[in-house]
């Protein structure tokens, strides 16, 4: 390792630059960011693990699947990630995740066997402090390290950071009265953090409004790890199969078993989500047209029903879509973060030919959703 000067928000920081070198084993560290696939990459890892053991010696620690329990097929229970981050925040090298980690390391590095972690979580929350990146590149000594970040399209993931910002139990559970909270709509959602980021931007803070946290993880990790890669998400093939493949050095022989037999059935099956109901819920109960006695739960299941039943979102008289201007605004976003990500991963090609078609076929995408209707939602006004 070495030492490089670096300003971030104005500090002057001393930060380490962790080198690769020759005759260690690999340690991948895939980072997320969250609603970028982590979930399936994370199942197709635990339901590989025993391969990727026997046959390429990488041996997956987490994060486990969300419907797995007790250990994983290879041996490993799954490194507690939020002690690993707690841990590694607090520049604590005594915390339970921390200690389980470096055990795990210890002990494959004696061996000679790769691993394989993955933690979202490292995206958007791991601080850019020195005493941070002495305790996590302390932990990496003697290891190669490759740092994974997904990309997903800022117009989709934005949608599906939204989503999951408002399905805590105040967004389902309870009224106002009862300390409950009010869906915002998409619309409202998407210009507060379009304005707020044009007015930041460039910020490299990832609590900035509107920022793309793939872009963010990118330029962080780049400071501190020369082997940085982007996992395109959108590449033709199965996600789980492009992962090992391209991302995982050396795993050749699962990688050859994936190609031969590929998952039969995506690894996480998601239903899609609309707060429709939620906020018709809301507004029928704030215009008192609910009876207050009416749970929140109970209002918006039977309006999901009668919607489901009557179809009547598919009459554009009771859709609010993108105004012009916010729609315009949003596509503006979504190619500058396309661009620069393009840029990162072909840095021998002609920065303005990257612009120029990435520009371009992005529009062609986003016009593609446009026309399904994606970033619609309830006239709550005109439906009630």
């Amino acid at each position: 390792s070495t030492s490089i000067r670096q300003s971030t928000n104005s500090t002057t920081l001393v930060a380490r630059v962790f080198r690769n070198g020759p005759n260690r084993p690999l340690f991948v560290l895939h980072v997320g960011p969250p609603k970028t696939a982590t979930t399936s990459i994370q199942c197709g890892l635990d339901r590989l693990s025993q391969q990727l053991a026997l046959q390429d010696s990488y041996y997956f620690v987490g994060k486990r699947c969300p419907n797995s329990n007790g250990t994983m097929a290879n041996g490993e229970a799954s490194i507690p990630g939020h002690h690993l981050m707690m841990g590694l925040i607090n520049a604590n090298p005594h915390s339970r995740g921390f200690e389980k980690l470096q055990e795990r390391m210890d002990y494959h590095r004696s061996r000679g066997n790769h691993m394989i972690l993955s933690l979202e979580a490292m995206a958007n929350h791991l601080e850019d402090r020195p005493e941070t990146w002495d305790l996590f590149l302390s932990l990496l000594e003697g290891w190669n390290v490759r740092i994974v970040v997904n990309y997903r399209h800022y117009f989709e993931w934005i949608q599906s950071l939204y989503f999951q910002q408002h399905i805590g139990k105040k967004y389902r559970l309870y009224w106002p009265d009862q300390h409950g909270l009010v869906h915002p709509s998409f619309q409202t959602f998407l210009s507060q953090h379009l304005d707020r980021w044009e007015k930041e931007q460039p910020s490299n803070d990832q609590h900035s409004w509107g920022q793309h946290l793939t872009l963010y993880a990118l330029q962080y990790f780049s400071q501190h790890f020369e082997d940085v890669e982007i996992f395109d998400l959108h590449q033709p093939g199965d996600v789980v199969t492009n992962f090992v493949c391209q991302m995982i050095p050396g795993a050749t022989n699962t990688c050859r078993h994936l190609r031969e037999n590929p998952f039969s059935e995506p690894t996480v099956k998601r239903e899609s989500h609309s707060f429709d109901p939620h906020r018709l819920a809301m507004a029928a109960y704030q215009q008192s047209i609910l009876n207050k006695k009416v749970s929140r739960t109970t209002a918006v299941e039977k309006i999901a029903e009668y919607l489901n039943k009557h179809n009547d979102l598919s009459d554009p008289n009771n859709l609010s879509c993108l105004p012009d201007g916010l729609q315009a605004q949003f596509l503006n976003a979504s190619v500058w973060f396309e661009q620069r990500i393009a840029m990162s991963k072909r840095k021998g090609e002609s920065t303005n030919s990257i612009i120029h078609r990435e520009a371009s076929d992005h529009a062609r995408l986003f016009e593609q959703a446009v026309q399904r209707n994606k970033f619609c939602e309830v006239n709550v006004d005109h439906v009630i």
